[in-house]
């Protein structure tokens, strides 16, 4: 109060009464700060009247102007492949305090939001399987909050998103090599294959789309495919398909039977047993190439000699091997060549004639008789020496049931 009063306020950056700055167009009672630079300054206003001295308010508490929050820009947005993947968003050019981050499926943030309790200037991801938008929400004091620029991190699937296997239709031999073959949609080539056979897995390196790979399987095998990889080691999706490769046995021939046999009696049959598939065709000993469906196949009454498969035997699919033999002996008939000979009449303690047979047939034998009557059946086994006064000689001839018998008489 007081007689011609006039107002000059001051604005200062410590909260002082002196040394502030003159505001030139604060020259009334009331003053209203600006608000226009960021900071924090004190104000207080000097008092003049008709009558001196001039007084001086208090200095006002601080008023402190916030700049305005200002969302920054994030470095980083980058493309991924899908699975195992990781990096780093960095946050620059912000004013204010971070408050948190955000990640959305959604690229305007409209839906699917989530929060990130994160008040970092970097912001890390891993593993994403789906393209995801990030951003920061920065708040400046109390003004209104202000988001960052949105980054982007796109996920692709960088990986071979097909990969399909297959084998040809025409089944093979055991023994017989084959091939499978994989088709690989995207990814860098070349490609780390590995399939199965149902019992083991086999890695196939540096691989490209649709080459053959050979196989040589021993039984009829399924393959399928456990993994693909590409060239920048990421890791196939899709993966499909199985190769069948149905896998014939080899035949095989076993020749058996045969036997040992007399001349004019029925002669044995010879066995040819065959595995694997109708029809089959071989060749045999005697120079005979049957095809048959018979098995086993038998050679009826088979002649004298030795049969054995000398080819190899042939079945519906393949070609494989024989083994055995079988042999058929005809043995000779027994025949006397030759009598022994006639009566001899001799004194005792005499020295008679050799009595001599002849003889054909097969492994022969013979045994002497003797007997008191001219007859060749009923005879005794003659030993070393001769007895009685009278003494016939029989002689059995085997193996084939012929016997003759030569007499001989003693006075």
């Amino acid at each position: 109060t007081g007689a011609g009063l006039t107002y000059q306020w001051y604005s200062n950056t410590t909260a002082s009464t002196s040394g502030g700055t003159l505001i030139g167009s604060a020259t009334s009672s009331t003053y209203t700060p600006l608000t226009t630079t960021a900071g924090t300054l004190y104000y207080y206003c000097i008092v003049s009247g008709t009558c001196t001295p001039s007084v001086t308010s208090a200095v006002s508490g601080a008023i402190v102007v916030n700049p305005t929050s200002v969302g920054g820009s994030i470095a980083g947005s980058t493309s991924v492949c899908t699975g195992t993947n990781s990096g780093t968003l960095t946050l620059s050019g912000q004013t204010g305090s971070i408050t948190r981050w955000e990640s959305s499926t959604v690229s305007d943030f409209s839906s699917a939001v989530s929060t990130i309790a994160n008040t970092a200037t970097t912001q890390a991801f891993s593993n994403l399987s789906v393209t995801t938008y990030y951003r920061a929400v920065i708040t400046s004091g109390s003004c209104a909050a202000a988001n960052s620029s949105i980054a982007t991190v796109t996920v692709a699937a960088c990986g071979p998103t097909a990969a399909v296997i297959s084998a040809g239709t025409t089944p093979v031999c055991v023994g017989t090599a084959t091939s499978i073959s994989v088709a690989i949609t995207g990814g860098t080539s070349p490609y780390t294959v590995v399939y199965s056979n149902g019992t083991s897995n086999t890695t196939v390196n540096s691989y490209t789309t649709g080459a053959a790979i050979a196989v040589t399987p021993s039984v009829s095998t399924t393959y399928t495919i456990v993994s693909v990889t590409d060239a920048a080691s990421n890791a196939g999706s899709g993966l499909s398909g199985s190769a069948a490769i149905v896998v014939n046995p080899l035949p095989t021939a076993t020749v058996s039977g045969g036997g040992t046999v007399c001349s004019g009696a029925p002669l044995p049959n010879v066995s040819i047993a065959l595995t694997g598939t109708a029809p089959w065709t071989f060749t045999y000993s005697n120079g005979t190439t049957p095809a048959t469906s018979s098995n086993p196949y038998i050679i009826t009454g088979a002649t004298a000699g030795t049969y054995t498969v000398t080819s190899s035997v042939v079945d519906a699919n393949c070609t494989g091997t024989a083994s055995g033999s079988a042999t058929v002996t005809v043995n000779a008939v027994t025949v006397l060549n030759g009598q022994p000979a006639t009566m001899q009449t001799l004194c005792q303690s005499a020295t008679p004639t050799n009595l001599t047979v002849s003889a054909s047939g097969t492994s022969l034998t013979y045994q002497w008789y003797s007997n008191t009557s001219a007859t060749n059946s009923g005879g005794t086994t003659v030993g070393s020496s001769n007895g009685g006064a009278t003494a016939t000689y029989c002689l059995h001839l085997q193996p084939c049931g012929v016997e003759d018998r030569a007499v001989i008489g003693l006075p």
